[in-house]
């Protein structure tokens, strides 16, 4: 089997699997599962994890098992030489280890990815126990955003952007009624001291 990087491995992981996670004390990864999608609990449970040091990916919903490599051509949906092919570029001393990462998918996006609309009933529903989403609504009451003279149609929250993640959403849109830029505002406390209170659209 083709020994593949525990960096490429991890940078896969992030970029395939929702809602990934770092558990510093077992180094270990997780998120919701790629391939049985949590069932009815997506969004909410993420019993899908990668250990590096077995090179294992197990989900304990569906009981997927696989080596890392396999977990690989399964998740990206690559044939093995492509996936080979990738590891050979990912270690060049000319292809930094971001360069996978930096793919500007997000600026063509009128929303960051996986965005919950605080205007639909279902998804709230959906997601009433969610401490972000709450946050978020709270947020709006208290600084009366949702009756502001120039307030947008809706309010979003992304659940799983590498950028705005669990950030209010503040879409901006042109004269058709199309989002055609975005600011986010962070929302929990503990963002306050890793990011700027106000981001950007990525690439506009």
């Amino acid at each position: 089997m083709v020994p593949v990087p525990e960096q490429y491995a991890i940078q896969e992981f992030y970029r395939c699997v929702s809602f990934p996670t770092y558990n510093k004390y077992t180094n270990t990864y997780n998120g919701s599962c790629p391939f049985c999608k949590e069932g009815k609990s997506y969004g909410k449970k993420t019993r899908f994890f990668y250990i590096p040091k077995k090179e294992l990916a197990y989900c304990h919903n569906c009981g997927y098992s696989k080596k890392v490599f396999n977990f690989l051509v399964d998740v990206t949906g690559k044939p093995f030489n492509e996936i080979v092919n990738d590891i050979k570029q990912f270690e060049g001393p000319n292809l930094p280890v971001v360069k996978e990462v930096k793919e500007v998918k997000i600026s063509t996006q009128s929303l960051p990815n996986d965005c919950i609309n605080l205007s639909d009933n279902n998804q709230l529903q959906f997601y009433k126990d969610n401490v972000v989403i709450q946050t978020a609504l709270k947020f709006i009451t208290l600084r009366k955003l949702d009756v502001a003279v120039n307030k947008p149609k809706t309010f979003y929250v992304s659940v799983n952007d590498p950028v705005h993640k669990n950030r209010l959403v503040l879409p901006f849109y042109d004269t058709n009624g199309d989002i055609i830029f975005y600011q986010t505002r962070t929302l929990l406390k503990n963002d306050t001291f890793k990011k700027p209170k106000y981001l950007s659209k990525v690439g506009s």
